[in-house]
């Protein structure tokens, strides 16, 4: 039950998971699993729970979703800075009313992403709330860490579907 709200698979032995506002990362490398809880990872919702893993020029995302209370459908995108600890970046809630999502359950997908300009695509379906794709900006290029620092800003939504 530790992972049943939301999981992320970070690699063949390795993945984040969510349940009730706790971030855990469980690796079974070795042969041996251990099951830690991510402590850094600030301003978790006991609602996030659709969640994707991703690695763009070496640097790795943890996106999630928000899935229910006042903040449905608030996407929050972590660093990671290391296997097992999150760097909270940005959070972004779109300016539609969100529908009820009683079952928490839906997807998100990173997509391709840009060298050239240094954006990745993410889209989140949300159940009730339709299919959102985001254009993340500022998705760093191993030389530019600095601008992630001054967090991952701009976002430009387009909705695809709404019920």
């Amino acid at each position: 039950g530790t992972f049943r709200l939301g999981l992320a698979a970070r690699d063949d032995s390795s993945f984040y998971g969510t349940q009730n506002g706790v971030f855990r990362y469980l690796t079974t490398a070795g042969g041996t699993g251990s099951n830690a809880v991510i402590a850094n990872a600030p301003g978790v919702s006991a609602n996030e729970r659709l969640m994707d893993y991703a690695v763009f020029n070496g640097v790795a995302f943890l996106a999630t979703v928000e899935t229910g209370g006042t903040a449905a459908n608030r996407v929050r995108i972590y660093r990671e800075t290391a296997p097992g600890q999150l760097d909270f970046r940005a959070a972004f809630t779109p300016t539609f009313t969100a529908n009820a999502n009683g079952n928490g359950v839906g997807s998100l997908a990173w997509g391709a992403f840009d060298a050239n300009t240094s954006t990745a695509s993410l889209y989140a379906m949300n159940t009730n709330n339709g299919i959102i794709k985001y254009t993340v900006s500022g998705v760093p290029e191993p030389a530019s860490m600095a601008v992630l620092g001054l967090g991952l800003a701009a976002f430009r939504r387009r909705r695809s579907v709404k019920k």
